[in-house]
This record gives C-alpha cells, structure tokens and sequence, in this order.
C-alpha cells in the first residue's frame, strides 16, 4: 500500500468514522506511552523511594545505638600496682 492508497480509504470515510479512527490513534499513542515509558519510570521511582526510607531507618538506628553506647559511663580503669621483680 502506498500513500496515496491510504489517502483515499481515508478520504472515503464518513465523518464519524474518522474521529473514531482519531480517537482510536490517541488511545493507542497514550497507551504505548504509558507502558514503555512512565510506568517503568514511576516504578523505578517507587523503588528509590522505598530504598531511601529503608536507610532513613537504618541510620537513625545507627544514630540512637551510637548515642546510647555514648551516653553508657564505663567504669574508670583500676590502677594495678605490678610487684617490682
């Protein structure tokens, strides 16, 4: 089919069955767009996200650990007198 072949089924549709063909192009342009390229993109999103709030968590239980472990007074060392040989 050349161009011109398709020019003239186009030309010989009615009115109403060019804008469902219309309507019918759109879908599919928004259909493809969505499964090739925002939605992948979104759930790469979703997962950075998660990812992010997981070391949100894990380093605010390194912090507190850090400061209980800081906040623990160690008994001082005893002075230990050796016997001198």
């Amino acid at each position: 089919m050349d161009i011109k072949a398709v020019r003239k089924k186009i030309e010989g549709l009615t009115p109403r069955e060019k804008i469902v063909s219309v309507l019918v192009i759109i879908a599919l342009a928004i259909f493809i767009f969505n499964v090739l390229l925002y939605s992948p993109a979104s759930k790469k999103a979703r997962t950075r996200k998660e990812t992010m709030q997981n070391l949100s968590k894990e380093v605010e239980a390194i912090a507190s650990a850090v400061t209980l472990q800081a906040s623990e007074k160690k008994p001082a060392a005893e002075k230990i007198d050796l016997p001198q040989a």
